[in-house]
């Protein structure tokens, strides 16, 4: 099933908005022959009250279907009782099904350093091309999704000549994640040197 365009939302928000403002209940009469589903019902004590009805389902509904079989008069009242109480939690559902596809089209998360390097790779392969930059494609992308980037991953000053270890952490370049950045400039290196617990 493909997602719902906001066309298609904003169509069934105006159809919930345009029903009988709820809540809606179900009321059981006529010896257990009809249900009425209504707007706004109350039980006074001496019987209901509704702003207006919404519905009627009796307990010999038409069937057409040649192929389905005969139902006893039990299991043909539940249905009716089970399509009636569909039927008027609808508006409260329809709205909590809306909010919650609101909800999910609006939520970002930010990918783990294993996704971004596994998407990263994945584009990489996919956009193989002389000159394609697969870091632009890849942005491009999460962008498109909703998907928020990790945190920059920090940058590391390089080993000065005649040192094999960086000179913010003190670690060699093949023991840094390969997601980090080294640069000569010390004006970019963000590495936060570890704090000693001694």
């Amino acid at each position: 099933m493909t997602p719902l365009t906001d066309t298609q939302h904003d169509e069934i928000e105006a159809r919930l908005a345009a029903a009988t403002p709820g809540p809606w209940g179900v009321y059981e009469f006529g010896g257990s022959t009809a249900i009425d589903i209504a707007a706004a019902l109350e039980d006074t004590g001496t019987g209901y009250r509704a702003r207006r009805e919404i519905c009627r389902l009796e307990d010999e509904p038409l069937d057409n279907d040649p192929t389905h079989r005969e139902w006893t008069a039990e299991e043909d009242w539940a249905q009716v009782q089970a399509d009636a109480e569909f039927i008027a939690h609808a508006p409260a559902d329809v709205r909590a099904l809306l909010d919650e596809n609101r909800r999910l089209r609006t939520q970002r998360r930010t990918l783990t350093d294993s996704e971004y390097n596994a998407a990263w790779h994945a584009v990489e392969g996919a956009a193989g091309e002389e000159g394609a930059d697969p870091g632009t494609v890849l942005h491009a992308v999460l962008d498109r999704l909703g998907i928020d980037l990790p945190p920059a991953p920090p940058v590391h000053g390089c080993p000065p000549d005649g040192s094999g270890l960086t000179p913010c952490c003190g670690r060699t370049p093949f023991e840094l994640p390969r997601t980090d950045r080294m640069a000569t400039d010390p004006a970019l290196v963000t590495c936060q040197p570890a704090v000693s617990s001694g």
